[in-house]
């Protein structure tokens, strides 16, 4: 016998407040990544903001590459969407309290 296209009860309606799951395995991994990337290139785009979240030396010397690799424009745009990556990498093993308080969760 063939499966049924819709298998649902009817009179049972989904609560409409119930909070959305957030996926799971690899699209949450994913979502949690593409989050840490966009807080990375918000960190790029603000300097002064690093020395107050205690980064360590290695994270402020990617910013300032990452901060480089922006100036040189188009002509680095493959090299900038990889250390993206690598700057959400250093996001996540960073142990920074203040750092920490504005990562998205």
């Amino acid at each position: 016998m063939a499966k049924k296209k819709f298998q649902w009860v009817a009179g049972e309606e989904e609560d409409p407040d119930a909070p959305v799951e957030q996926g799971r395995g690899r699209s949450r991994a994913k979502r949690a990544h593409r989050a840490l990337e966009a807080f990375a290139v918000e960190l790029l785009g603000d300097p002064g903001s690093w020395a107050e979240l205690e980064l360590s030396d290695e994270m402020v010397a990617a910013l300032n590459e990452g901060r480089r690799l922006q100036a040189r424009g188009g002509r680095a745009a493959g090299a900038l969407r990889r250390h993206k990556r690598h700057l959400a990498s250093l996001l996540r093993r960073e142990e920074s309290e203040a750092l920490r308080d504005r990562l998205p969760s």
